[in-house]
């Protein structure tokens, strides 16, 4: 690996990949779409409202997102069904819907569509 750098100087080896990390942020640095999940999900689920037994202000702000996987599969199935936000309150956007459902998919359950996770490969005999 290495890396041009602006001086024209070449980077190679272990301090390239260093200033490479440096530069990129890690997957799981990659902050939710707050303001959406505010907008829509706020009233009723932040700043102590726990209704549902879910606090997503609370998930949020957690270090590792990833610990509560089982809350975040509630929320995902909630939002993709359209049971969440409930008819008489604003709705999201398509978009908007898209943008939360999908950094659940990334960050939370780390999806990823190009690359997907065939599963256990069972070996199997070739002859009897």
């Amino acid at each position: 690996m290495s890396i041009l750098l602006p001086t024209t100087r070449l980077l190679t080896g272990f301090p390239a990949l260093l200033l490479l990390a440096a530069i990129c942020p890690a997957a799981d640095t990659v902050p939710p779409p707050l303001a959406v999940f505010t907008k829509y999900c706020g009233d009723c689920h932040t700043n102590g409202e726990m209704e549902g037994s879910l606090a997503l202000d609370q998930l949020l702000a957690a270090a590792d997102w990833k610990t509560d996987r089982p809350k975040w599969a509630s929320v995902w199935k909630n939002l993709r069904t359209q049971l969440m936000p409930p008819a008489d309150q604003p709705q999201p956007s398509a978009d908007e819907k898209r943008l939360m459902l999908s950094w659940i998919e990334d960050r939370i359950f780390q999806l990823n569509p190009e690359h997907p996770d065939p599963g256990r490969v069972t070996i199997r005999r070739l002859n009897r």
